[in-house]
């Protein structure tokens, strides 16, 4: 497969835009019928990228939850669980992290400066490759469009999400809508400063709007762009399992926005992603690793 891949960006967020508070303890956002959705949406993704702090921060694995559906991935000849991305500019990601340490391939993009010391870190645990003296992220899809990722699932942070936004990199967007407002502006949100394509006079294309449990998810796409599985029917619709299917709804197991953990409950999605830690200005790993939809396994709540 040469093309790129169809790029997803998976997030929960507050009605004032935040993915996250500020507190010790992650904001619960969404529940477990978001969560399911997520699980289903992981499962059916060929690669899902957090960014590294996101992965420092929340420590998940990116695992699908539901064992049904990871046996469905190995009946279609796929692997129990989608490859694992993550991309930082610092190189700073720890060995001891779980995500090198459960299932499911690995693979880090980073630049040129960090990746000898990275490799040596992280021995065997992950595939790292460079994208030259910068996070490239053109370079970084094409690498996985050569792979034979077909669909990517982005579960953030903010910066790794502004980034491909800003880049017009993001085919579509799936939102889930909390009803919770957070009210604080150290708080990170979906999206940071930024040009967009187009500017504010650029309107996207809503595909649809689901009721989730008691959250609205939201399809939205570049109106340059067809999505993958567009369909009349997704135009607009609520219903209480929000498109989920009845026979999934029940299972529990992945995080609203994108991070399940191995049992019924997700570890998290990356949410916290507003400034980068390093001064690389082009480290998208910076702050993207707090899940963007799901309860992290750890104890902090969505």
């Amino acid at each position: 497969m040469t093309g790129r891949p169809h790029v997803l960006l998976s997030a929960a967020v507050s009605l004032d835009g935040h993915l996250d508070n500020t507190g010790p303890d992650r904001l619960m956002l969404s529940g477990p019928e978001d969560f399911e959705r997520v699980d289903a949406l992981r499962a059916d993704s060929d690669a899902i990228l957090v960014g590294a702090n996101t992965l420092r921060s929340d420590d998940s694995r990116l695992l699908v939850a539901s064992a049904e559906r990871r046996a469905e991935r190995v009946r279609r000849g796929l692997p129990e669980h989608p490859l694992k991305v993550t991309v930082t500019a610092s190189g700073g990601l720890a060995s001891h992290l779980r995500l090198w340490h459960s299932g499911g391939d690995k693979l880090v993009f980073t630049v040129d400066a960090t990746a000898d010391a990275l490799r040596d870190r992280l021995g065997g645990l992950a595939e790292v490759v460079s994208t030259g003296p910068v996070i490239d992220w053109g370079a970084l899809l094409d690498e996985l469009g050569r792979r034979g990722v077909r669909r990517l699932m982005v579960e953030g942070g903010q910066t790794v999400h502004t980034q491909l936004v800003a880049g017009d990199l993001a085919d579509e967007i799936r939102l889930a809508v909390a009803p919770v407002l957070v009210g604080d502006a150290a708080a990170p949100r979906f999206l940071g400063t930024a040009e967009y394509p187009g500017g504010p006079a650029s309107r996207m294309r809503l595909l649809g709007a689901d009721v989730v449990g008691d959250v609205v998810l939201l399809r939205l796409a570049p109106k340059d762009r067809e999505p993958e599985d567009a369909a009349p029917e997704d135009v607009l619709r609520t219903g209480d399992a929000g498109g989920v299917p009845p026979e999934d709804a029940a299972s529990g197991g992945a995080a609203p926005g994108g991070v399940p953990s191995e049992g019924s409950a997700p570890e998290g999605s990356a949410s916290g992603d507003a400034a980068p830690e390093d001064p690389a200005p082009d480290d998208p790993s910076a702050e993207d690793d707090a899940p963007t939809d799901g309860p992290p396994e750890r104890g902090r709540p969505r």
